[in-house]
């Protein structure tokens, strides 16, 4: 598992993350990823999320702009509030709830809850 915190005190919590079955991210404001659970690499098709560290969301997925998910952690990273979104994913192709929020300075979160099946 690839410690979304960065903090080998968090490891407790970094377990939590990789079993809640949302998917979980960190990111800076370039929305280069700085952590990830299992279910945010599975969005990939990684088994490994360390594979995501370092690496810009638009590097990973080049229609990222287009998507949902950019919508709600550009709207977060502009204004600094919460933000949540529900939108359908081509790329998933299935339905998803998107909440992003800033952590600290430089750093934001995005949880996203998958809402239905293929259709």
């Amino acid at each position: 598992m690839t410690p979304l915190f960065a903090s080998s005190e968090n490891q407790t919590l970094d377990e939590v993350m990789d079993r809640v079955g949302d998917a979980v991210c960190v990111s800076d404001e370039t929305m280069t990823f700085l952590g990830a659970n299992r279910a945010f690499a599975a969005f990939y098709n990684l088994k490994d999320p360390s594979i995501l560290i370092g690496k810009n969301a638009f590097e990973v997925y080049p229609d990222f702009r287009k998507s949902v998910f950019y919508e709600a952690c550009s709207r977060t990273i502009e204004s600094g509030e919460t933000t949540t979104r529900v939108g359908y994913s081509s790329h998933l192709k299935c339905w998803y709830a998107i909440r992003c929020a800033k952590l600290a300075d430089n750093r934001y979160t995005m949880i996203a809850t998958r809402l239905s099946e293929n259709f």
